[in-house]
């Protein structure tokens, strides 16, 4: 009987690798790696320590999902689009906060226990960076006339 368990604990846990996690899991593990309680993550409080919690979840859904930036937000407590965006530019600039660095590999850490996917889709990455170039161009574009 454990052979079958353990035969179909390991089918699983190659599924799962393909697989994001589910948001109720990144909500519990991200307000784990940060030391608060799962429910600040989706409250309106600006408290340092849950916004960074809040924003490693976002980075995480972000980046292991095909979701918009809009169903991440209305996910994490009813935030809009900009606020993910925000987090994701954190994250590019993680060396500059070690804070949220910490949480960060805290989270991936957790999260690895579970079997689901911790490597970050770089293709994603780069659709953003494309995004941002191009905003950034029209803005430049637009201030010079």
């Amino acid at each position: 009987m454990e052979s079958d368990f353990n035969l179909h604990k390991q089918i699983n846990y190659r599924y799962y690798q393909e697989m994001p996690a589910p948001f109720e899991l990144v909500i519990d593990l991200a307000a784990k790696a940060a030391n608060i309680h799962p429910d600040l993550i989706i409250s309106e409080t600006r408290i340092r320590r849950v916004v960074i919690a809040r924003q490693v979840a976002m980075v995480y859904t972000y980046y292991t999902s095909r979701i918009t930036l809009s169903k991440i937000g209305d996910e994490y407590g009813g935030r809009d689009h900009a606020t993910v965006l925000h987090a994701l530019r954190v994250f590019d600039t993680m060396p500059y906060y070690p804070e949220f660095r910490e949480v960060f590999n805290q989270f991936i850490k957790l999260i690895s226990l579970t079997g689901y996917r911790t490597r970050l889709d770089l293709m994603r990455r780069k659709e953003k960076e494309n995004f941002l170039r191009k905003n950034t161009l029209k803005k430049s574009i637009a201030n010079s006339n």
